[in-house]
């Protein structure tokens, strides 16, 4: 936390936990301007509110892990297999 601090991060003398905010109150702001955004035509805002909106419901992935062992040869060879029979 001191190195927030001294990095200018935080304003002198204030901690994290004077900032603190529930996610709800966040969501609010950023819905309330992204309408006030889209009304005064500025979309570009509108959009990145919308977007942040999306981010904080999970309706976007930032990252999507795969996992599991995947035989691609044979996988190839099963697909080749089934277009042949469509022939």
């Amino acid at each position: 936390m001191k190195d927030a601090e001294q990095s200018g991060a935080l304003p002198p003398g204030k901690n994290e936990n004077a900032f603190a905010r529930a996610p709800l109150d966040v969501l609010e702001d950023i819905r309330s301007a992204g309408r006030e955004a889209r009304d005064d035509g500025d979309l570009k805002t509108a959009l990145k509110a919308y977007e942040l909106e999306g981010k904080h419901l999970g309706m976007f992935k930032e990252k999507v892990e795969v996992s599991g062992a995947v035989d691609l040869c044979a996988a190839l060879e099963e697909a080749r297999q089934r277009v042949a029979k469509l022939r």
